[in-house]
């Protein structure tokens, strides 16, 4: 333990730090570039969306955009006070008196003259480091194209995901897990929202990486790669679904490490890793709030961060509840095809005789709890329509180690 706190935890620290100055300058670079030349696509998209509505419905039951915080996201991109960039880079606001993002979007766009009472909604205590990207992206393109983009970018990740896991055991069932955690929450349409995007996209990019290191020998650096990846999710998301990376990085490091394993080392790396990650978000999330406050930007950080966290022990217990329940208001296709999913899995491992191996689920029910647990911590900041999408974790856990159970057992026969 004191090796791993003197070789590692030095490390994640600096890796944070890295990334936090790295996006700060990224920000002052993209605020380099006049506005002018965003005008003209920042229309289309207030037009676009404006239109849709604030949560549009997709084509499937439970799926829906996320118009309001994609409206806030570019109307945080391009407001701005003066033409000082290093101050830009960290005053990230929303002016108008509209009820929604999505409407004080429209309104800094249209109505910037004509608002009153303009009110000032400051997010900078997030600093909002999606806008390394999204600020760029504006100058070519409308919201429209920036979520075919996203869209591509989930698809390919999720497809080299689902071939390597094939190529691994070499079983066509294999994918099922991952498949059905992905598309029980439509994460395919999700990624057309923003925010949504950049937590999928650390999800499957930071499982990847995970992989690439395991295939590569580079274990002894994972605790560096789940750090900068909680880093890069504290910098860039505005705390929609941090976990699914961790999450999922988890339970791709369990299906691909060394079968020479036993259990204790099994919870002894998950823990290990999760303290990485959890170093490099929490420390890159109170850096922001720190430092927002210090120059005087904002002081809702640290009110944010106690609501966040705060609560009963009954609210937590009811909020844990009320998200649970939320995965059965889908659509009946979903919902059937998952429960039948889970009864063939079952048979099968019944008949085989699988669950006398039960001592291999301990690490992947483990990580299924991780819903639970946030819930739990968070639970000021439980209550919306997408938090229950952190329960793909338990999902992917869960029906990962049925299937490798039961293909051991086929194996012994």
């Amino acid at each position: 333990m004191k090796n791993y706190l003197s070789e590692h935890v030095l490390k994640n620290l600096l890796i944070t730090a890295g990334i936090i100055i790295t996006g700060y300058l990224l920000l002052v670079l993209v605020y380099c570039i006049p506005d002018n030349l965003l005008d003209k696509n920042v229309r289309i998209s207030a037009e676009k969306l404006y239109k849709e509505g604030v949560y549009p419905d997709i084509y499937a039951s439970g799926s829906f955009l996320d118009n309001f915080t994609d409206g806030a996201c570019i109307a945080i991109t391009i407001n701005r006070k003066n033409d000082n960039p290093f101050y830009s880079a960290i005053d990230s606001y929303q002016s108008g008196s509209g009820k929604d993002g999505l409407t004080k979007f429209y309104q800094t766009v249209f109505e910037s003259e004509t608002i009153t009472p303009k009110l000032h909604f400051s997010h900078s205590y997030m600093w909002d480091g999606f806008r390394i990207y999204l600020r760029p992206l504006l100058i070519r393109y409308p919201i429209q194209d920036i979520r075919v983009l996203c869209a591509w970018l989930v698809y390919a990740l999720s497809f080299i995901l689902c071939i390597l896991i094939l190529d691994h055991y070499k079983n066509f069932f294999a994918i099922i897990p991952f498949m059905c955690a992905f598309l029980f929450f439509n994460f395919q349409l999700e990624a057309l929202s923003l925010l949504f995007f950049n937590d999928i996209f650390f999800m499957l990019l930071g499982s990847l990486l995970v992989i690439r290191f395991i295939k590569r020998g580079n274990n002894y650096y994972l605790d560096e790669l789940f750090a900068a990846v909680g880093a890069l999710v504290g910098f860039t998301s505005m705390l929609i679904t941090p976990m699914l990376s961790v999450g999922f990085m988890l339970v791709c490091y369990l299906i691909f490490r060394n079968n020479n394993h036993d259990l204790k080392h099994d919870i002894y790396s998950i823990i290990k890793y999760s303290a990485s990650w959890l170093t490099g978000y929490a420390v890159t999330t109170f850096t922001k709030v720190f430092l927002s406050s210090a120059f005087g930007l904002t002081l809702a950080g640290k009110g944010q961060v106690q609501h966040y966290s705060g609560g009963s022990l009954y609210n937590r217990l009811a909020m844990n509840y009320r998200v649970f329940m939320r995965l059965l208001i889908t659509s009946r296709f979903k919902r059937d095809f998952m429960i039948i999913t889970v009864l063939i899995f079952l048979a099968v491992l019944i008949y085989r005789k699988a669950y006398t191996r039960w001592k291999d689920s301990l690490p992947y029910l483990f990580i299924a709890s991780y819903p639970v647990v946030w819930v739990f911590v968070m639970a000021g900041h439980s209550g919306h329509g997408w938090t229950y999408f952190n329960y793909s974790i338990s999902i992917f856990a869960v029906l990962q180690v049925m299937f490798i159970m039961i293909l051991q057992a086929g194996e012994k026969k």
